[in-house]
C-alpha cells in the first residue's frame, strides 16, 4: 500500500480501528492516504458487531492506526460509516468526533477524529483487549502464530518460558524497524527490543506457533498490557516474499519507552536466534 501520498498538512487526521485497517476487508478504501502508524486510545471500549466493530468512550483501551486523508476521501469514509453532519445525531449509526491518542512509536499524543458507535453497547460482545486485527485471528483457532524479534528469537530462551516448541517460520515485519527503547523489566540500566513504525524499514522476525496456554504464559513474561501490548502486526514469510499477513506481536506500551542500550546477555539471545533461523546479523 502506498504511504504518504497525500500531503499531511492538507488533510484530515483520523483514528481508524476496524475494517479500514491494513489487512482488513475495507483497507482498499484508504489507499492513497498518509499512514502514521499504530496508536493507542485510552478511555474507550471496542465491541464486535458481527461484520465490523464499534467503539464507544469508556474505561478500556483501543488499538488502531493514525491516517491522514484528503477532504474527498473523508466524504467517502463518512458515507461508509453512515455519518452525515447535516443529519441529527440520532439518525447516524456512527458519529465522527475528536479523540486524543498516543503513538506507539514515540509516545507522542495527538488529537484526531474517529467514528464512535452511536448506540448503547449493552448486549454486544466486548473485545476486551481492544485490538480488532488480533480479535480476527483469535476467532479462527485456539492457537496462534506469535511474532518474535527480540530475545524470544532464541529457541532455548522461549522454551524456558512457554515449554516445547515445534513450529516456526522466519521472515520479517514490514514497515517497522528494530529499536531498543523499551525499559527493561528487570534491569533499569538497560533496554529491551521493540518495533517502531517506519514505512521504509523491515525487522527480521520469527513466527512461532503457540497454543493458547503458551500465549497466556508468554503474556505474563512480557507484562501484558502494562509493559507490552499484544496486537496485530504485519509479517512476510520469506518463503512467500510477496504476501503480507497479519499475525500477533508484542509492541511496547508508549509509557515504557526509554533511551539506552540492551545488555550483552540480551543481545546474545538475539544473535543466537538470528543464527538459528538464518537471519541476517547485519540487521541487528
Amino acid at each position: 500500500m502506498k504511504n504518504n501520498v497525500f500531503p499531511i498538512e492538507n488533510g484530515i487526521n483520523l483514528f481508524i480501528y476496524g475494517t479500514l485497517l491494513p489487512g482488513c476487508r475495507l483497507e482498499k478504501k484508504i489507499i492513497g492516504c498518509s499512514r502514521r502508524g499504530p496508536v493507542l486510545l485510552e478511555g474507550a471500549e471496542l465491541y464486535d458487531l458481527g461484520a465490523y466493530p464499534g467503539m464507544v468512550l469508556g474505561r478500556g483501551t483501543v488499538v488502531g492506526a493514525w491516517i491522514t486523508v484528503s477532504p474527498d476521501a473523508l466524504i467517502l469514509l463518512d458515507k461508509i460509516e453512515g455519518y452525515q453532519s447535516a443529519l441529527a445525531a440520532e439518525d447516524c449509526p456512527y458519529l465522527r468526533r475528536p479523540v486524543e491518542v498516543t503513538r506507539f512509536a514515540d509516545g507522542q499524543r495527538v488529537r484526531l477524529q474517529s467514528y464512535l458507535l452511536n448506540q448503547d453497547p449493552k448486549g454486544l460482545a466486548r473485545i476486551n483487549h481492544g485490538c480488532y486485527r488480533r480479535h480476527l485471528v483469535e476467532k479462527q483457532t485456539s492457537g496462534n502464530w506469535i511474532l518474535a524479534y527480540g530475545s524470544n528469537l532464541s529457541t532455548a530462551r522461549l522454551e524456558e518460558r512457554v515449554g516445547k516448541l515445534d513450529r516456526a517460520r522466519s521472515g520479517w515485519i514490514p514497515e517497522f524497524r528494530l529499536v531498543f527503547n523499551k525499559q527493561s523489566g528487570t534491569d533499569n540500566q538497560h533496554t529491551a527490543a521493540n518495533i517502531q513504525f517506519d514505512p521504509t524499514a523491515r525487522t527480521p522476525a520469527v513466527a512461532w506457533w503457540l497454543e493458547s496456554n503458551q500465549i497466556s504464559e508468554l503474556d505474563r513474561y512480557e507484562g501484558v498490557p502494562d509493559n507490552y501490548f499484544r496486537i496485530g502486526v504485519p509479517f512476510v514469510d520469506r518463503s512467500h516474499p510477496n504476501e503480507v499477513e497479519y499475525l500477533q506481536g508484542y509492541v511496547a506500551h508508549p509509557d515504557q519507552l526509554s533511551s539506552g542500550r540492551p545488555s550483552e546477555k540480551y543481545l546474545s539471545y538475539l544473535k543466537i536466534g538470528y543464527q538459528e533461523h538464518g537471519l541476517d546479523l547485519l540487521e541487528i
